[in-house]
């Protein structure tokens, strides 16, 4: 099967679902405050088509990302997924916490999250510093600001090349994620 990683930015007034196939070229959604998700059928049909062509694979997606992608194909607002941003953040959140919180079950798709099939306990700048990443930043605008169109811009390039990492570290930790699905398919 075909790979991607993906990537989620969330800002009060913009919200980035980010794509790379490996190997391959971006494909990216993009809403702003005031935006409707539920009003745009064909971004729910493709988020779909591409998790069924695709093992997408992220870094700390089953508790972050996962979560936030449903609550987007869901219809929450920017503003929304905000709130629940901080919240995953600043109370560390698991994915079943949230679940509990919000009374809502998570579609997983079909996707691998690199976090669990990493050595250590490390972030995902941290890996990319091992493998010799040769560019790596932090978020370029704190949090809680409000966007200009030209910091979105740049909040889209800085989640680029996070996931030129993650398709680093997916490349990396072939080996592993074949022993995994091995496993997981003889227990079938």
């Amino acid at each position: 099967m075909r790979q991607a990683v993906f990537d989620i930015e969330c800002y009060r007034n913009y919200f980035l679902i980010s794509f790379k196939q490996r190997g391959g070229g971006y494909k990216e959604y993009s809403f702003r405050s005031g935006d409707n998700l539920l009003n745009h059928p064909d971004f729910i049909e493709q988020i779909r088509f591409i998790f069924s062509e695709y093992e997408v694979a992220g870094f700390n997606s089953l508790s972050y990302d996962i979560p936030m992608l449903n609550l987007a194909m869901a219809g929450y607002s920017t503003e929304q997924l905000k709130q629940v941003s901080d919240q995953i953040i600043t109370e560390s959140l698991t994915r079943w916490d949230l679940e509990r919180r919000l009374q809502v079950k998570f579609d997983l798709f079909n996707s691998v999250d690199l976090i669990d099939v990493s050595p250590g306990q490390y972030g995902l700048k941290m890996y990319g510093g091992a493998m010799h990443i040769k560019r790596m930043q932090d978020l370029p605008y704190d949090p809680d600001l409000e966007l200009t169109s030209e910091q979105m811009e740049k909040v889209r390039t800085y989640c680029r090349n996070d996931l030129q990492i993650t398709e680093g570290l997916l490349i990396a930790l072939e080996e592993p994620l074949e022993i995994r699905r091995r496993m997981g398919a003889s227990t079938i």
